[in-house]
């Protein structure tokens, strides 16, 4: 009962539609399960999916930072004790690793599956570091750190340099937008 009592309350999604009744909460940091833009220290870019696409495959990159875009909003969603999933606000595909030292990809939101699994590391100055469950010591990573647009983010190594730091900008999403997410769960 208590696992089915987690995936309910990390089972959430927002309305895609339309992206204006939300408003930014103007708090950074971790504050709980719930929506975030995931914008890296180093670059400044947030993590989006790659030219609005939403099917599982697509590549996630990092992109000029944007509070209009669906895309760049994701629900951190807890899957249990330690453990995190993002879900991406514009479809029901969570950020998944496909190796060591390789590209991170949208995938479908499977409970079971760990390769969208994270651990979240925070850090004093508010900025977090998340650790692959899947590929344990890789962490995402915005390439080389680089502020351009369609910056590959990865799973790589832990080096623990800006360019795998990550600073949380908290959404506020009225009630009526909240739906529920469908979930693949294998007991």
């Amino acid at each position: 009962m208590h696992l089915f009592k987690t995936l309910l309350a990390a089972a959430v999604l927002i309305r895609s539609t339309n992206a204006a009744p939300f408003e930014l909460k103007g708090e950074t940091g971790w504050h709980g399960p719930g929506l975030y833009q995931i914008v890296n220290r180093s670059g400044g870019t947030a993590v989006d999916l790659v030219n609005g696409e939403t099917e599982v495959g697509t590549p996630i990159y990092g992109r000029t930072l944007n509070y209009t875009d669906v895309q760049q909003i994701w629900l951190i969603a807890r899957l249990k004790e330690g453990e995190y999933a993002f879900v991406n606000h514009a479809s029901p595909t969570a950020i998944g690793a496909t190796g060591a030292a390789k590209p991170v990809v949208a995938k479908a939101y499977k409970f079971t599956d760990l390769s969208i699994r994270w651990n979240m590391t925070l850090l004093a100055d508010g900025y977090v570091i998340f650790e692959s469950l899947m590929y344990p010591g890789n962490v995402l990573d915005l390439s080389y750190g680089s502020s351009k647009d369609m910056t590959p983010i990865t799973s790589y190594p832990r080096h623990g340099q800006p360019s795998q730091q990550w600073r949380l900008d908290h959404w506020n999403p009225p009630d009526s937008e909240l739906l529920d997410l469908p979930i693949n769960v294998e007991l």
